[in-house]
């Protein structure tokens, strides 16, 4: 093929690559600059190093991977051993307040994380315990109400209601949950009578300190606003929930879950 300065079909014969990565060769003709073959290999030599890096950390991602899966169950036992580590804390502050309740039984205030808290002080709800003698007829009374005037005028409603209502000390809990479910939340017998149910020997400060722990929208559907006021059972008020969370910190009693095991605990479940 004769010489063609235009025409260039590859590296030169001989290639030598230095420690100093400096490409050198047989010259080569025409227009063309070794230059152009010390930039090739330098981008090859490049890339080359940036594979090896993504080798290295896909193998590093697999094993991790592999790892975890291949122990699923010391990882079931670490979450399980941190549930139990968190409820016997929990259990312990309730404990505690209880105790120190059953030894000062005049005493106007409990010690929370360095300051005061009242114990007669409500929550930003409304005073759902009321301050005259309870009875189960409040319960009754306040259901009632919910239903209208002809949701409980017959002898088998209030007979209904009269059940679901034994065991409540008061109106406190039923008028709680109900102004968390809101208006259509307690106005039909069925919905009204499960409220009520749920409320047994619960305390309707407990279940609005409660929910105010979960944030806006932690207690607005019936499933959770009824598993508070049966977590709340045998608290006589909120002031056990509002220290034990006080003592736990601000993220340490914000979820559904956390209120539920406190408010249990308080209640000597």
């Amino acid at each position: 093929m004769p010489e063609n300065t235009d025409y260039f079909p590859g590296p030169p014969a001989v290639l030598t690559i230095f420690n100093n990565h400096e490409i050198h060769g047989t010259p080569i003709a025409g227009n063309h600059d070794s230059r152009f073959w010390r930039g090739h290999f330098n981008a090859i030599e490049i890339q080359g190093v940036f594979m090896r890096l993504l080798k290295v950390i896909v193998m590093s991602v697999s094993f991790l991977c592999l790892t975890g899966a291949a122990d699923p169950a010391n990882a079931e036992q670490r979450k399980l051993a941190g549930k139990a580590a968190r409820q016997a804390l929990i259990k312990s502050l309730a404990d505690e307040f209880l105790l120190e309740k059953a030894q000062n039984p005049g005493s106007e205030h409990v010690a929370t994380s360095g300051h005061s808290r009242l114990r007669g002080q409500r929550s930003s709800f409304a005073n759902h315990d009321g301050c005259h003698p309870h009875s189960p007829s409040d319960c009754v009374k306040a259901t009632c109400d919910r239903l209208g005037v002809f949701g409980c005028d017959e002898q088998d409603e209030v007979l209904a209601v009269a059940r679901a209502c034994q065991g409540n000390p008061d109106a406190g809990c039923v008028s709680a949950v109900c102004d968390l479910l809101g208006v259509f939340g307690c106005d039909s017998l069925s919905e009204a009578t499960a409220v009520a149910t749920a409320c047994k020997a619960s305390s309707g400060g407990c279940v609005a300190e409660a929910c105010r722990r979960t944030g806006v929208f932690g207690c607005d559907g019936r499933d959770e606003a009824t598993a508070v006021a049966t977590a709340c059972q045998h608290n006589s008020d909120e002031s056990c929930v509002a220290t034990v969370c006080d003592r736990l910190g601000v993220f340490g009693c914000d979820n559904l879950n956390e209120v539920l095991a406190v408010a249990r605990s308080c209640g000597g479940n």
